[in-house]
């Protein structure tokens, strides 16, 4: 699900015209190990023609809970599972171009799952890597993690976590 739409309308100057797009609600899943570790996956992007650092993401399904379709993602992008889910809350990756709602999910002491649930083209396309927070941290910041809804979802799970405090 894409629709590109181009809509005319009224405003105090004049007419004007705006485009924007239409996709599906996703879901974007941050993974933690039970040593705190986080589960990262390095995917081949398309329009980039590279594999970059991200978290597992991808579209809810119709009738599928955000807890399933967190689950699901989580076991086909990065071969790992887990039973305790948290709801992050949502963003809007581009709110001025794309009507698409992300929402986050953090899953807590995820372990490798007992069956593979991947496609070949996602075990040729994505590797999963798992990586101290520390090391995380350091992908930030050398520019090695550049997935800019990773970078959300995990500023909000980091948040909720309690690796960042205001006071």
């Amino acid at each position: 699900g894409l629709r590109v739409i181009e809509e005319c309308f009224e405003h105090p100057a004049g007419r004007g015209e705006y485009r924007y797009i239409e996709i599906v609600p996703s879901v974007r899943v941050v993974p933690v190990t039970l040593e705190r570790d986080i589960i990262l996956i390095r995917e081949y992007k398309y329009p980039l023609d590279e594999f970059i650092l991200g978290i597992p993401a991808g579209t809810q399904e119709t009738g599928e809970s955000l807890f399933e379709a967190a689950k699901r993602e989580l076991e086909e992008e990065a071969s790992y599972t887990t039973e305790s889910f948290v709801d992050l809350g949502c963003y809007y990756p581009m709110a001025s171009t794309v009507t698409q709602r992300a929402q986050i999910v953090l899953g807590l002491n995820v372990y490798p799952a007992m069956v593979e649930n991947r496609d070949g083209c996602e075990r040729a396309n994505i590797q999963p890597i798992r990586m101290s927070l520390k090391g995380v941290f350091a992908a930030i910041r050398s520019n090695e993690l550049l997935d800019g809804q990773a970078l959300a979802a995990l500023l909000k799970a980091f948040i909720y976590l309690g690796y960042f405090r205001a006071e």
